[in-house]
């Protein structure tokens, strides 16, 4: 349930970044001390922190197969979660107390671990799952795209464009990993049925 709330959660926070854009108030939200900087901040924590829930259902998921590179990948993608939702959290608490100087140092957390472990994984783990087959195609590349779609939209700055290729592939392949999860709890727990 993390892993789909968490897309849900990140896909309205970028959606409100964009309105604000929009609308041209999308400054205020960049001066730490405001309501609108912690707001910002904090929803894009909570949306990764949710996230990073998610991925660690998924992991010890990944964690029982004998695939060297789906391990390495999963725990990638989990350390890029947890990296960039600490530093969010962090610039949004740092953000809230005033503390400009500060917040940039979880800025500085959260880019690399977003940029860095968290596609690196992706791809990683993306393309292990596509040669093993342990979950859907759809999902295998999906987590491929991530990567490309988080440095294609960081350097495009077309309205909304930038939104759909960063977040969309994201979204998409956490929904569905969320799902899949549920509907595997639901398969262990449904009880067994005594033929008559």
């Amino acid at each position: 349930m993390a892993a789909i709330a968490g897309a849900i959660a990140l896909a309205i926070s970028l959606l409100g970044h964009e309105v604000a854009r929009y609308l041209g108030i999308d400054g205020t939200i960049d001066v730490p001390g405001t309501l609108g900087f912690f707001l910002s901040y904090g929803s894009l924590s909570l949306a990764w922190g949710l996230l990073f829930l998610g991925s660690l259902g998924f992991a010890a998921m990944m964690m029982r197969t004998d695939r060297r590179l789906v391990k390495v990948g999963a725990g990638a993608v989990s350390l890029g979660l947890a990296g960039t939702a600490l530093g969010f959290g962090f610039a949004a608490l740092a953000g809230l107390g005033g503390l400009g100087d500060v917040a940039i140092i979880g800025e500085m957390v959260a880019a690399p671990s977003m940029m860095l472990l968290f596609t690196f994984g992706s791809l990683v783990l993306g393309i292990s799952l596509l040669r093993t087959e342990i979950v859907s195609r759809t999902i295998a590349g999906l987590m491929i795209a991530v990567g490309p779609g988080m440095i294609l939209g960081a350097m495009i700055s077309v309205p909304v464009l930038d939104i759909v290729l960063f977040a969309g592939p994201v979204c998409a392949v956490w929904a569905l990993i969320g799902y899949d999860l549920l509907s595997t709890d639901a398969a262990i727990e449904e009880p067994a049925t005594i033929p008559a």
